[in-house]
């Protein structure tokens, strides 16, 4: 329920546990589908939840790499790699499958950016983004990768609200282009029958 709404804790007993209730309260208030222009997030009963904090073992990033794979009806067109995050901030670039860092699909693509190695667990995205986004026109897939081993994020339907900066306009609508809406409105039809 939210975007960023992330504590870090460390040590529990060294924190204020009421001033952390009250923060996670203070999130589950928010009109968070609204907020976003992201009506469908309504739906979701707001729910706070704790996960174990993974160590980042990179050797090119301060933060823990995003793998954040576009992908149309299973199939992955790219992936957003996000490095060097600071909060909502992240330094961001574009790889194609053949794992070539294309900076022309970049919106700041004047800038220089390091050379990223491809995760170790390459395949096991590919495979897992075929499986789960095979049912969607269109669906972000997140993962992270640590101590060579790969964990799913989430999925998302809407990246960044639908105001996206990190993709240039002209590859911003190449993917759009990708999005078959006579095969949407086929599987619609079908599904209402």
């Amino acid at each position: 329920h939210g975007c960023g709404e992330v504590l870090v804790i460390k040590d529990k007993r060294k924190e204020d546990l009421t001033a952390v209730k009250n923060k996670m309260n203070g999130f589950l208030q928010s009109p968070f589908g609204i907020l976003t222009g992201e009506p469908h997030y309504l739906e979701i009963k707001p729910r706070v939840f704790a996960e174990e904090m993974l160590p980042n073992d990179s050797k090119f990033s301060t933060s823990l790499v995003d793998y954040k794979f576009y992908c149309f009806y299973g199939k992955p067109e790219c992936v957003l790699v996000c490095y060097d995050r600071k909060g909502l901030n992240a330094q961001k670039v574009i790889y194609d499958m053949a794992w070539q860092k294309r900076e022309d699909y970049t919106h700041a693509h004047n800038q220089t950016y390091p050379e990223i190695p491809k995760p170790y667990n390459w395949d096991k995205m590919l495979k897992a983004c075929s499986i789960l986004g095979l049912s969607f026109p269109f669906v972000r897939i997140d993962f992270y990768e640590t101590q060579k081993r790969c964990y799913f994020g989430e999925m998302t339907f809407t990246p960044a609200s639908g105001r996206s900066t990190a993709e240039s306009k002209d590859y911003l609508k190449y993917l759009g282009s990708k999005i078959n809406i006579n095969q949407i409105k086929e599987q619609t039809n079908r599904q209402s029958s």
